[in-house]
């Protein structure tokens, strides 16, 4: 499988016509379009966006490997760390920053549970007349 046919098969995996894709990625949908029908390469930058994008390495869109497994390694996260990273994707602008850092998904995490505790405690005090 070429890369063009992988980058097609990512976007269909997310319901994504190649226009809304194309935008994500900052290019056009014919640039995107040459890529998936493998007529041309996308460079480095673009290449590492659509990995990015993606959650897959590098070498997935290259061909060099057939596991797409993210580029953050499971070592790296306990169960729940990677839990919320996959809820996480929904929002890239959060994901991309605390994927980058173990300590940010923990730190995310207690403020969760602060937030979490606070909610709880406001909704078993009981109303004061």
């Amino acid at each position: 499988m070429g890369y063009g046919e992988r980058i097609a098969k990512l976007r269909l995996g997310k319901k994504m016509t190649q226009e809304e894709l194309a935008k994500r990625l900052g290019i056009t949908r014919a640039s995107l379009s040459h890529y998936e029908k493998d007529r041309r390469e996308p460079d480095y930058e673009t290449t590492e966006k659509i990995a990015d994008f993606f959650d897959v390495q590098v070498d997935y869109l290259l061909g060099r490997t057939d596991q797409h497994t993210s580029s953050i390694q499971s070592e790296r996260f306990t169960e729940n760390e990677l839990q919320i990273l996959e809820e996480m994707k929904k929002y890239p602008v959060f994901f991309h920053d605390l994927a980058s850092d173990p300590t940010k998904i923990s730190k995310v995490m207690k403020m969760w549970e602060f937030i979490r505790n606070d909610i709880e405690d406001d909704s078993e005090e009981e109303p004061q007349d």
